[in-house]
């Protein structure tokens, strides 16, 4: 069963590579996750989010990159006093994991496969670059 599951990934990562390859796509990590990031950010209702970049945060322990984004819809901001308020808490732990569902997604998983990727950090900032949500993927 582990052999199979092994196999049936590794048919996955080349046929990525493969892919990759024909299309043109980018051979480089931060390309592709540009790529990707410019991918999330149009696939948002009225291009609320806005791709910024991609900085490679760490090489050793993790290999780690963060892909910044922006967005000045007031709907997406997070709440304040949600140290205090356990409401504003609520709704901003909603966003959040929403935000979270949106970025880390099965095709970032196999980015993260094919270029060695340990960890990819989505930061959601406001316009002023002041943190909004924070998604985080791992390799596994």
């Amino acid at each position: 069963m582990e052999i199979q599951r092994r196999l049936t990934l590794g048919f996955i990562v080349f046929g990525f590579a493969v892919v990759t390859a024909s299309h043109g796509l980018a051979a480089d990590p931060q390309d592709r996750l540009a790529a990707y990031g410019k991918q999330i950010a149009s696939s948002t209702e009225q291009h609320a989010v806005v791709f910024v970049t991609v900085v490679k945060t760490t090489e050793t322990p993790l290999r780690a990159y963060q892909i910044k984004f922006k967005t000045n819809h007031q709907a997406l901001m997070a709440e304040r006093n949600a140290e205090r308020d356990q409401k504003a808490y609520l709704i901003n732990r909603g966003k959040t994991e929403a935000w979270q569902q949106k970025f880390c997604t099965p095709e970032l998983k196999t980015i993260m496969q094919v270029f060695g990727i340990d960890l990819v950090s989505g930061d959601f900032a406001n316009m002023k670059g002041e943190t909004q949500s924070m998604a985080v993927c791992g390799k596994n």
